[in-house]
């Protein structure tokens, strides 16, 4: 996914969000693009910061070797100096005899000999020091968005433990057992009743009521429901009024 799909999501995610019709799926999927989104700016800023330096460093070579030839002086060289002298037979038998491999693990010695902390602070930038660990501010960085990538982690996790708390309270107070149905059924959802499902006849209800109160045992109520009212007056069990009448027989044999 490019960075302009990844937004684009976002904001359709966004829209969802303001609107109170955003999923427990699509707040996670929410999530995760946000973090995918932050770990690429965190890259390409990254880079950025990496290409100034670079061009940095390299106006100040410029200018170094400019300031070179302009105070390059040539001086006179002594004849002393000028002329080489061949060595006598003598001479070149006293001076000591250096190999190859001499040479060379002397300039390795004194590539190593280079002071650590100014290669260290050419090839990474200044050293910040943070407790008693020194960390440079590319990984400051990259410390931040990983802090900030767990709080919205923390934040939606609080969110969606006290959905689910507010879920179960629902569950528990939907629960709750009744004793007697018809003081339960309220006036706005006994008219209801008689309206969607009983046909508009009062009497039918009330007697209806009156049995789904009277049996031993849910079994029995629930036997009524589907061999009688159900084809008696062509129930749909989708239907949310159904529903609720069941749900309130449950509730008066828990």
């Amino acid at each position: 996914m490019t960075i302009q799909d990844i937004i684009k999501q976002l904001e359709e995610l966004g829209t969802k969000l303001e609107e109170g019709r955003l999923g427990a799926e699509e707040i996670m999927e929410m999530a995760e693009l946000s973090r995918d989104l932050y770990e690429r700016l965190v890259v390409i800023r990254h880079k950025s910061y990496e290409e100034l330096i670079r061009e940095e460093r390299k106006s100040e070579e410029g200018s170094e070797t400019i300031s070179d030839e302009t105070s390059t002086v040539e001086e006179p060289v002594p004849k002393a100096l000028s002329e080489k002298e061949e060595p006598t037979v003598e001479e070149a038998e006293s001076k000591p005899v250096v190999s190859e491999r001499e040479i060379i693990d002397e300039a390795l010695a004194d590539e190593n000999t280079e002071d650590p902390d100014e290669s260290a602070e050419e090839v990474s930038g200044p050293v910040i020091p943070m407790g008693n660990a020194e960390v440079s501010p590319n990984q400051i960085s990259l410390i931040d968005s990983i802090e900030e990538i767990k709080q919205m982690e923390q934040s939606l996790n609080q969110k969606f433990q006290e959905k689910s708390d507010e879920k179960s309270l629902a569950q528990k107070l939907k629960q709750t057992p009744i004793a007697d149905l018809s003081s339960a059924i309220g006036i706005n959802q006994k008219f209801r009743f008689i309206s969607q499902l009983f046909k508009d006849d009062s009497a039918a209800f009330e007697v209806s009521v009156q049995k789904l109160n009277s049996f031993n045992s849910y079994i029995e109520a629930d036997e009524y429901i589907q061999n009688t009212l159900s084809e008696q007056y062509g129930w749909n069990f989708k239907d949310p009024a159904v529903k609720e009448l069941i749900d309130l027989a449950q509730r008066r044999y828990l």
